[in-house]
């Protein structure tokens, strides 16, 4: 598996080092748990994608997406020591004014819809007595097919293979220089990933079909999302569903009528397949703006969540609700393993001031 983590640290690098250095400290001396303590209560949301079987970690293509299912349970475990683990109708009650804030809670989330989801996932939280939220993207429920950017990956695995032939797809020039880039795998995908995400959705999905015709064998079955039968598993098991579009298109670079089907097709079909109203959505991408959040709530979403990496307070937007990315490399400390301590880290922001992040979210924010 890839050293990568959040914000592109390496595990052994000069900064990831002194992070593990902080946590320790702060966590050995007690320093972090009565910070917390002494904090205003307040709302931390994390997104996760998927738990992966620990056997399998290693062919993980995307290592931001991915958590261990060891690990998962580890962080359960650290998260409860210090957050309130809610529900989604808690979080409602919450910023509906109709429940008090009175100590600082965590919701827990899933962005997708993988198969794993049901089939690690959801014993996992279920052992935990944690309630989670899974946002699904409709269109690839039941289908058994592969998202784009699992396609993605595959290609650019067999991208020495199929390199002779992708001059006559015309391919675009820029996206053929970042594949053809002396480099690690892991390096040449995010920049394929990130390129192709700066498209219009039609243009992206027309050059992944390109790279799938140039590619032999099906995508890995791992990379299905669950069936709706799956679906109804984690309702019945106490879990809460809400949308994440149909076709995981970012909403911010449709014109207003698609980014509107997008949303409102969505919630109507999970709501349908579920048999209970859906009011909870989840951006693609986390991408949103002011005319997309109005459209979220014509749609009838009254929670609808982003990426942007924060928690937040009782007084937050609800159609703009920040989450904080969780994966592997969240809670891995000196040496690469398990820390209780550089998790509590990571979540509740400590690290955002030692990598200047906190100061870049405000900038942006402004």
């Amino acid at each position: 598996m890839s050293g990568e983590g959040l914000g592109g640290v390496q595990v052994g690098s000069a900064v990831h080092i002194l992070k593990s250095s902080v946590a320790t400290f702060l966590g050995a001396t007690g320093i972090l748990r009565l910070a917390h303590r002494l904090r205003r209560p307040h709302i931390l949301v994390l997104a996760y994608h998927r738990v992966t079987p620990d056997t399998e970690m290693q062919s993980c293509a995307y290592p931001a997406m991915h958590v261990s299912a060891s690990t998962f349970r580890a962080q359960l475990r650290a998260l409860s020591r210090l957050y309130r683990i809610v529900s989604m109708h808690d979080l409602q009650a919450v910023l509906a004014g109709k429940t008090p804030l009175c100590e600082s809670v965590a919701v827990v989330t899933f962005d997708d819809g993988y198969h794993d989801n049901y089939r690690v996932a959801l014993p996992i939280l279920v052992e935990a007595d944690v309630p989670a939220t899974f946002f699904v993207s409709v269109g690839f429920v039941g289908r058994g097919e592969p998202f784009w950017f699992d396609r993605l990956a595959q290609a650019v695995e067999r991208w020495g293979e199929i390199q002779p032939t992708a001059t006559a797809e015309t391919l675009p020039a820029a996206l053929v220089q970042l594949l053809s880039r002396p480099g690690a795998f892991a390096e040449r995908l995010r920049g394929a990933a990130a390129h192709l995400k700066s498209l219009p959705d039609a243009e992206r999905d027309t050059i992944v079909q390109q790279l799938d015709r140039l590619t032999t064998g099906a995508a890995a079955q791992d990379a299905a999302a669950m069936t709706w039968d799956e679906v109804r598993v984690l309702r019945d098991a106490g879990m809460q569903v809400g949308a994440h579009g149909m076709r995981h298109g970012i909403l911010t670079r449709m014109p207003p009528e698609a980014a509107w089907r997008e949303i409102r097709d969505s919630v109507s079909a999970v709501a349908t397949e579920i048999g209970a109203p859906v009011t909870a959505f989840a951006y693609p991408n986390g991408d949103t703006s002011d005319a997309v959040a109005d459209l979220a709530r014509t749609a009838g979403v009254s929670l609808a969540f982003t990426m942007a990496g924060r928690a937040v307070g009782p007084d937050v937007d609800p159609l703009r609700i920040a989450r904080r990315n969780v994966c592997e490399a969240t809670s891995r400390g000196a040496r690469g393993r398990f820390s209780r301590h550089y998790f509590w880290c990571e979540i509740t922001g400590v690290f955002d001031f030692l990598t200047a992040r906190h100061f870049r979210a405000r900038r942006a924010d402004a």
